[in-house]
């Protein structure tokens, strides 16, 4: 039995889709996806949570635009892409993004995909919350207020949730807590299974799915260990505790 890294869901660049939306290039023209909640592509704005236009800029440059929108048309999120000689795809340049927690917007600058230059994020009243400087993705300086401009304690943007002790700590919790079932290890059922579940604002683990299934044995087995993990440290932007979504591979294998 063993466990693979986990998987953060939803950063605030909205990065995980990005090769099937481009990896063939998309010319001088617009191209427009449709994503549910999960960031899975689906057919129509009827069935959508959100969706993305990307629109081309310069093909000598090969630099490219993002907007993301809300299903009613708010827009969300803009940003500005070069694809690289490798085919990759950097955020290059102004990116601005909705962040619905404090309901302010949150601006800042990249160059080939390292943060560069002013960060800044805004309360809803209007009023400057963050100012962070970053020479090439080195963090130089920063400072926050609160919405009256009121000095607060500095802490980062982003800090994911986290298990107790950290990764190391959530393997061994596995590790010794999973059960081979008995009639699964007879019968020789043995894969990769994927959950995903909730760390909410108090660290507790809610809504926990299984997205990839092997067997109802083993699945039944990963539902019940993650279901009894301890509260996590719950994850924060921008000073804000949040709620995070998380993908866990657990590989179950039998010794051969």
């Amino acid at each position: 039995m063993a466990v693979d890294h986990y998987e953060y869901i939803g950063s605030m660049r909205f990065i995980a889709i990005l090769p099937m939306v481009l990896g063939s290039g998309i010319g001088l023209c617009q191209d427009t996806t449709y994503f549910d909640h999960r960031e899975d592509t689906v057919h129509s704005l009827a069935l959508a949570h959100h969706y993305s236009i990307w629109s081309a800029l310069s093909a000598i440059d090969g630099t490219f635009r993002r907007k993301v929108f809300e299903v009613s048309g708010f827009l969300t999120e803009e940003s500005n892409w070069i694809k690289v000689p490798s085919g990759e795809l950097l955020l290059h340049g102004r990116h601005r993004f909705w962040f619905p927690v404090t309901e302010g917007w949150v601006e800042c600058n990249y160059i080939r995909d390292q943060l560069d230059g002013d960060f800044r994020s805004w309360w809803k009243n209007g009023a400057l919350k963050r100012h962070d400087v970053y020479s090439m993705g080195v963090h130089v300086s920063g400072e926050m207020h609160d919405s009256l401009g009121n000095p607060l304690p500095w802490v980062p943007f982003e800090s994911t949730a986290s298990f107790p002790g950290g990764e190391a700590q959530l393997f061994a919790y596995l590790g010794e807590n999973l059960r081979y079932p008995r009639k699964a290890m007879r019968n020789r059922i043995e894969g990769r299974i994927e959950l995903e579940f909730m760390v909410l604002e108090d660290g507790a683990i809610a809504d926990i799915q299984v997205l990839k299934s092997v067997h109802p044995l083993l699945d039944e087995e990963a539902l019940r260990v993650v279901s009894s993990m301890p509260r996590w440290i719950p994850a924060q932007a921008d000073g804000m505790t949040m709620k995070q979504r998380y993908r866990l591979p657990i590989r179950f294998d039998i010794e051969r």
